[in-house]
Parts: structure tokens; C-alpha cells; sequence
């Protein structure tokens, strides 16, 4: 299916296909390499911190 849809892209001028993974999720990491995807950079996102937690 992915196959499908990555060629149905480029048909339609799509010159790259980009997905997030969370970088502790070594098993969805793993399923992406597999399929021939690569790291391109990672991000960090910060929040507010939540109401009494460690205060």
C-alpha cells in the first residue's frame, strides 16, 4: 500500500515524501529504515509545565 501511494504521489509531482517518528520509538524507527526512509533532523518540543507536577 505504502508502495502505491508513494508512486500515486510522485504522478502527481510530489518529489518527497516526509513522515514523523518519535525518536524513542526504536520499533517505528526500525519499520521506516526498513522501508528505505531515512533521518533527515530532529525536533524538540517543549510545553508548559502542568499545574503541581514536581512543584
Amino acid at each position: 500500500m505504502l508502495a502505491e501511494l508513494l508512486d500515486w504521489g510522485a504522478e502527481q509531482g510530489a518529489l518527497t515524501a516526509w513522515l514523523h517518528v518519535e525518536t524513542a520509538n526504536a520499533d517505528g524507527t526500525a519499520f521506516w529504515e526498513a522501508l528505505g526512509f531515512a533521518p533527515h533532523h530532529t525536533c524538540r518540543y517543549y510545553r508548559a509545565p502542568q499545574p503541581g507536577a514536581g512543584q
